[in-house]
């Protein structure tokens, strides 16, 4: 026999098979019962004359049916939830891992990082003004002319700046 717990916990996927069974209740008929289930095997029984046993029955096949689908929705969202946490876990791990390095560049470095922070704060200074000066005809056609000026910039500055032992360090 189901239980009140059961009966709200699944209430949604019930509701709908129950109204594919016995498509005469309507949802006021449904509505009513507010948990109860003998008060809604009562309804169902008044408004389609099934035996009781009959639809006691079936509301426990259909909550069997619904826990079994709940679990599994469970167990999916429990191993997704595993999968982005250990995602995760690589992730910080590789930013630590790049912080590292960079924090190594600048100790061993000094004048070259400075160098290098310098130039590309000067490039996306002048990429901003150039963006902000410039109107087009439409605003993709800005952003585009824009992102592409700020692109190539920024590009020729660094190959300028970075000396070519350093831009070595940081190829794929």
């Amino acid at each position: 026999m189901i239980n009140q717990e059961t009966l709200q916990g699944n209430w949604t996927e019930m509701r709908g098979k129950i109204r594919e069974k016995w498509s005469q209740l309507s949802d006021n008929d449904l509505g009513e019962f507010q948990g109860n289930v003998d008060q809604l095997v009562g309804r169902i029984q008044q408004r389609t004359g099934a035996a009781r046993s009959a639809i006691e029955e079936y509301l426990g096949e259909i909550s069997a049916s619904a826990s079994s689908m709940m679990g599994r929705l469970g167990s999916a969202v429990q191993d997704s939830a595993q999968t982005v946490q250990h995602a995760a876990g690589h992730v910080q791990h590789a930013v630590a891992d790049g912080a590292a390095q960079a924090e190594d560049f600048v100790r061993n470095r000094p004048g070259q990082s400075v160098a290098i922070a310098f130039g590309v704060g000067l490039v996306a200074g002048l990429g901003i003004a150039i963006c902000m000066q410039r109107p087009q005809r439409t605003p993709y056609q800005q952003a585009m002319n824009s992102s592409e000026q700020f692109g190539r910039q920024l590009l020729n500055t660094l190959r300028n700046a970075v000396p070519e032992s350093v831009a070595s360090h940081f190829r794929a």
